[in-house]
């Protein structure tokens, strides 16, 4: 049997990634929510959540039209990198876990390339 599409309103998502555990609303302009978490133990690596859901109307996308996407970027005084883009969240029944696992696994990937990162803006200042 398929997996099937669940709603997620802003509030829902608020309550996932919640501001007393250090998430926020980060890029205004964007058209969508989008999340940040900042990795306490290596503080220049910034997790990113896209959560599609629309600042219009605060309810996800419809069916099929998009899904949570979870990102990590290395952020210094050099510029941005980004480390790490994990595989979509799909807004089904299991999205909370599946995010939660997806947040995991862009920290973990995130602190192994966190040298790389800082390499590759050093090289692209160098330019």
């Amino acid at each position: 049997m398929a997996a099937r599409y669940v709603e997620i309103t802003l509030e829902e998502m608020q309550e996932r990634l919640s501001a007393d555990k250090g998430w926020k609303i980060v890029d205004e302009h964007a058209h969508e929510y989008i999340f940040a978490f900042d990795v306490p133990s290596s503080p220049d690596i910034q997790i990113k959540v896209c959560s599609s859901i629309r600042k219009s109307d605060e309810v996800g996308r419809s069916v099929g039209k998009d899904a949570i996407r979870v990102l990590a970027i290395l952020l210094t005084d050099q510029g941005t990198q980004p480390l790490v883009k994990t595989s979509r969240v799909y807004r089904t029944k299991g999205w909370r876990d599946n995010l939660k696992n997806r947040v995991v696994e862009a920290i973990t990937q995130a602190k192994e390339r966190e040298s790389w990162g800082r390499e590759k803006l050093q090289q692209r200042n160098k330019l």
